[in-house]
């Protein structure tokens, strides 16, 4: 083994994969993410952070746009690959890695990668250069003290070079990551700030899957908004997507347990992302115990458990006393994967359930949710309403 190789197989110990759910698919990920954690490997926020692209599902046109752009920011060695079905998990990520430390395909992808970005006209100037009239050309007979710019060759006439010609317009320049420059705008006090406008998902960590929300800043703080869905491939169905199941598969009497899944899945984001990762490890393991087979008595036991913790944390409320409507909807979150357990919970009880033009209306609704917070406020809260994106797509897509 040649010292490349074994770096490679060193460093793609853990390797770090940037996780992307297709609506429709949140089964495949949160089994996705068990294997990771299993694994030791790291889930990552970032394509600079990143090796591997997982994306789970088949996405729409629209979404794998995005996900070819966001495919461009990664660095090298890296690998992109797909998963539909849970079981198909392991073997997904076995393949992934064996790539990953494949050096002689890593080289040729990393080569052909730089000389795609080479511009034609640049390609073309390179060639006219190594196929001048004059052959023997040695750099080395060149005198660079000519081209000195303060300097004016014989017979030069700086008349000939017209810059009228040059269109300064092709010469902008995109910020990192497609980022416009900012605007100019007056903010809620008169005052004339910078206004940026961004773009949060669907790419996103603790983010509802195929959602986008189109934000315009002044500093940190969202001064307009909008919503969009990005969903899945027309032709292709996610696995058993029912009517009131959301983005879980329907088994008969697991319903119960599968809704109760979902919604601990909603709560593990929400804990996560407000930095609280001791609670969202309990939760966690619950959802993938729910999964694993675990007996509802002992999933309720746990969940009341947690529900105790959360409500007893000084600290934990105090962080969040700005907050009070995302604590409640936490409090709601916990409750509602724990109601759907209990034998004396009606099944149809509509606090449980949102139906496709109910959820279509809450998204609408995110806009005026969230301007005026700042970007971790509005993502707490989007975080907090537990937004199915699978049902509201039901009713053709979002656009507020």
């Amino acid at each position: 083994m040649d010292l490349t190789k074994a770096l490679s197989e060193t460093a793609a110990r853990r390797p770090h994969v940037l996780l992307v759910e297709v609506p429709g698919w949140s089964h495949t990920r949160i089994f996705t993410e068990r294997e990771l954690l299993r694994r030791g490997w790291i889930e990552s926020s970032s394509p600079a952070d990143s090796d591997i692209l997982l994306t789970c599902g088949t996405p729409s046109d629209d979404l794998s746009e995005v996900l070819d752009r966001v495919w461009d920011q990664f660095p090298g060695p890296r690998v992109r690959v797909k998963v539909h079905d849970p079981t198909e998990v392991v073997d997904v990520l076995d393949q992934a890695r064996k790539a990953l430390v494949n050096c002689s395909a890593q080289q040729k992808e990393a080569f052909t990668r730089t000389a795609a970005k080479v511009s034609p006209a640049v390609a073309a100037q390179s060639s006219s250069s190594d196929n001048s009239a004059n052959p023997g050309a040695d750099d080395g007979g060149m005198d660079h003290a000519q081209m000195a710019h303060g300097e004016t060759a014989p017979g030069a006439d700086d008349g000939e070079v017209d810059h009228s010609g040059m269109d300064h317009s092709q010469m902008d320049m995109p910020m990192p990551g497609g980022i416009g420059l900012a605007e100019a705008g007056a903010d809620r006090d008169g005052l004339d700030l910078d206004v940026l406008h961004v773009s949060l998902g669907p790419v996103l960590r603790y983010w509802p899957a195929g959602l986008v929300v189109r934000c315009a800043l002044q500093g940190d703080v969202i001064t307009e908004a909008s919503v969009d869905l990005m969903t899945g491939s027309p032709t292709v169905n996610a696995p058993g997507v029912g009517e009131r199941s959301g983005s879980l598969p329907e088994a008969g009497g697991d319903r119960a347990r599968l809704l109760s899944v979902r919604y601990c899945d909603q709560v593990v984001s929400l804990l996560a992302l407000m930095g609280w990762d001791r609670f969202a490890l309990r939760c966690s393991r619950v959802r993938d115990g729910l999964l694993g087979g675990m007996p509802l008595e002992d999933a309720v036991s746990e969940l009341n458990a947690l529900g105790r913790g959360i409500s007893r944390s000084k600290t934990f409320r105090w962080s969040f006393k700005d907050l009070p409507e995302i604590l409640e909807r936490l409090d709601v979150l916990v409750g509602r994967a724990r109601w759907v357990l209990e034998a004396d919970t009606p099944f149809g009880k509509p606090a449980l359930w949102h139906t496709a033009h109910e959820e279509s209306a809450r998204l609408q609704q995110v806009p005026g949710m969230i301007v005026g917070l700042d970007l971790f406020a509005a993502r707490l809260i989007i975080a907090s309403l537990g937004l199915d994106t699978v049902v509201a797509a039901r009713v053709g897509g979002v656009d507020a």
